[in-house]
């Protein structure tokens, strides 16, 4: 088995890397959907200190417009703004003296909303109900294509949800399902980061991105609800917290067609456009940045494919 800190791992680090979390807990609640333990991470960030040089993400643009190497260069980032991010992440990065951006949903912030997705899964693992009546009831209601027999609500719901309502239909299924009142959860379980906690993160040297206003798949988007998205988004950010936010990450790691990414940088002062994709091949261009997703332990399998797989593909 390969091991993080194993001194014999041989990494192929020929280009600038960037790695992302989701959640660091011991414990994994029930609307989320996974999670990487704290001794995991800190063995993790350990790894990349030893073997990467670790810079922000405003350090890797700089680095791209210069012209200057990155290779060897590996940046961390995290998406969604879990509270965990404030209690478990960070903690660990200041003591180690590494930086991070955290890319934020704005309509998250200070728990206000919880992200469609993580309902879902709240749903299926602590309703009573008979779920595919549930998918039946939205059927009915809002004239969704019926779910297939064996499927799951997440799986449903990728392919047949509008992403104009997503929200209202994530929250019928709620009330439907007898589950606790919404806003009373959120005030007890506080998914999600505090805008005074995002303040103290910022204070601490962390850099902050938009991951979108409301989490929908971006490449089932036209521009109008993008620009609300991204552009929008990303400048009432900016205010919030009194800074420019240009940076930004895509849910599901979906990109847009090329056309409306190319009009959502002309129309914006984004300067990075991250997706998620195994053939990582970042050099020059920031708006075409992939991420390596690191929510697991690092096993021989995430071994392989974190190290081999992209070198392997470039290749083809």
């Amino acid at each position: 088995m390969f091991l993080y800190n194993s001194p014999r791992v041989f990494t192929f680090s020929d280009n600038y890397r960037i790695i992302y979390y989701h959640v660091v807990s011991n414990v994994r609640k029930s609307y989320q959907f996974g999670h990487l333990s704290v001794s995991d991470f800190d063995s993790q960030i350990d790894f990349f200190k030893k073997r990467y040089k670790i810079i922000s993400l405003k350090e890797a643009v700089n680095r791209s417009k210069n012209g200057l190497s990155l290779s060897n260069h590996l940046s961390i980032t995290t998406d969604d703004g879990f509270i965990e991010n404030f209690t478990n992440i960070a903690p660990i990065l200041l003591k180690k003296k590494v930086t991070a951006t955290f890319f934020l949903i704005e309509n998250c912030i200070d728990n206000l909303d919880l992200m469609w997705r993580n309902k879902l899964l709240y749903i299926v693992n602590k309703c009573d109900k008979n779920l595919e009546l549930l998918a039946e009831s939205v059927e009915s209601k809002f004239g969704i294509k019926p779910i297939k027999k064996s499927e799951s609500l997440l799986d449903w719901s990728e392919r047949t949800w509008p992403m104009d309502m997503k929200d209202i239909i994530s929250n019928f299924l709620w009330e439907i399902s007898d589950l606790e009142n919404l806003d009373n959860f959120l005030e007890k379980q506080t998914p999600y980061m505090s805008t005074n906690q995002i303040r103290v993160l910022l204070n601490n040297g962390f850099d902050i991105g938009i991951h979108t206003k409301s989490h929908p798949f971006c490449n089932k988007l036209e521009f109008d609800v993008l620009n609300e998205e991204i552009i929008a988004s990303s400048r009432r950010l900016g205010k919030k917290f009194n800074r420019k936010v240009n940076f930004a990450s895509y849910p599901f790691g979906a990109r847009p067609s090329f056309n409306l990414e190319k009009k959502l940088i002309t129309k914006s002062q984004i300067q990075v456009l991250l997706g998620i994709n195994s053939k990582i091949t970042n050099e020059r261009e920031p708006f075409k940045w992939e991420r390596d997703k690191q929510d697991s332990s690092y096993n021989s399998v995430n071994w392989l494919r974190f190290n081999c797989l992209p070198y392997l593909k470039s290749l083809l």
